[in-house]
């Protein structure tokens, strides 16, 4: 888990599933877990923008 921000995509998180796969989230209102935290699946981990505020 990595929490980040950029100009262009705002906050975003990198989800690491294992095995070299990843996702990436961005355009995020608000980030619900810490850098390196596990998460189980079904658990929140963040928040999304609404299209008029991207």
């Amino acid at each position: 888990m990595l929490k980040a921000h950029t100009e262009l995509s705002g906050k975003i998180l990198k989800l690491e599933h294992g095995s070299g796969y990843s996702t990436v989230y961005a355009h995020l209102s608000r980030i619900l877990v810490e850098d390196g935290e596990f998460v189980k699946r079904g658990r929140k981990i963040a928040g999304i923008k609404q299209k008029s505020e991207i």
